[in-house]
C-alpha cells in the first residue's frame, strides 16, 4: 500500500547516484532515500542501516547496492526490488552478513535488460522466499 508516509531506500553501484530519470519514476510511490556507495566503506556500515533505516517500507538495489540491500531487506524484514544484484561480491562486504531463514517478505530480482538477451523469458525472475 502507497501513502504519504512510504520511504523507500534506495542503494545504488559503488560510487554512482540516483540518476534523475529513476528519481522521477519513484517519485510518485514516496519519499525516496538514495545512499551513495563508496569502496573503502567501514565494517559497522551494515549495521549502521539496520538502524538507521529500519523505518523504511521496501528497499531498491542496484550492482553493489542490491548486494547489499539483499541482506538488509532481509535483516529489516521489508520488500525489496533488485537490478543486476552484485552477489558474487558477497565475500567483499566489510561485514559478516547471512540470509535471514526467516524471511519471507517479498523479492523480486531483475537481471539484465530484454532487448540486450537473448531469452527475454528469462529476464525477470521473480523470488518469494518463504521460512
Amino acid at each position: 500500500m502507497i501513502t504519504s508516509t512510504t520511504k523507500i531506500l534506495y542503494l545504488h553501484g559503488l560510487d554512482s547516484t540516483l540518476q534523475d530519470d529513476r528519481r522521477a519514476v519513484l517519485a510518485p510511490y514516496g519519499e525516496i532515500v538514495a545512499l551513495c556507495l563508496i569502496i573503502g566503506i567501514p565494517p559497522t556500515f551494515f549495521s549502521t542501516l539496520v538502524r538507521d533505516y529500519a523505518d523504511v517500507t521496501a528497499i531498491i538495489g542496484s550492482s553493489a547496492g542490491g548486494l547489499v540491500a539483499y541482506y538488509l531487506a532481509q535483516a529489516l524484514l521489508k520488500p525489496c526490488l533488485l537490478f543486476n544484484p552484485a552477489f558474487t561480491y558477497k565475500n567483499e562486504l566489510p561485514a559478516t552478513v547471512q540470509s535471514n531463514p526467516y524471511y519471507a517478505a517479498y523479492t523480486q530480482i531483475v537481471i539484465g535488460i530484454a532487448r540486450h538477451c537473448d531469452r527475454p523469458s528469462a529476464v525477470v525472475s521473480r523470488v518469494k522466499r518463504t521460512a
